[in-house]
């Protein structure tokens, strides 16, 4: 029902078509139906995130309860941050240098759950037939 009532407004069937919840919905699993899809959106937002981490603006130290803080160097402990960060975490070996890296990785341990749900929602769909 809620397909097929009329948009008033061609920006409001914009915003549905391309920013609502169903949109979202649809672009990640298509519809609960291709867990595939899914995984790769994980998987992108986890390489996305942690070639962020690589940057000199997001970059990472060594925790302090583990001796004086080192910068990190290399792709693997950025990837094991992301994947940390993803998955929320809250024993992460390392930490961000600056501010921007805090917020960035809040941003991940956002959109880390949702994609995780809507991955074992296509994955039940597709199993339970």
């Amino acid at each position: 029902m809620r397909r097929l009532e009329p948009c008033k407004g061609w920006l409001r069937a914009m915003y549905r078509r391309y920013l609502s919840a169903i949109a979202f919905y649809r672009w990640i699993s298509g519809y609960g139906e291709d867990y595939v899809r899914a995984g790769a959106w994980i998987l992108g937002v986890i390489l996305l995130f942690a070639a962020l981490f690589t940057l000199p603006s997001f970059a990472l130290q060594t925790s302090p309860s583990s001796g004086p803080p080192q910068p990190v160097g290399g792709f693997w402990p950025h990837l094991l941050y992301s994947v940390m960060c993803f998955l929320l975490r809250g024993d992460r070996p390392f930490q961000p240098v600056h501010l921007a890296g805090h917020y960035v990785s809040v941003a991940e341990g956002f959109i880390g759950p949702p994609l995780i749900a809507l991955f074992v929602l296509a994955l039940n769909r597709r199993f339970k037939r």
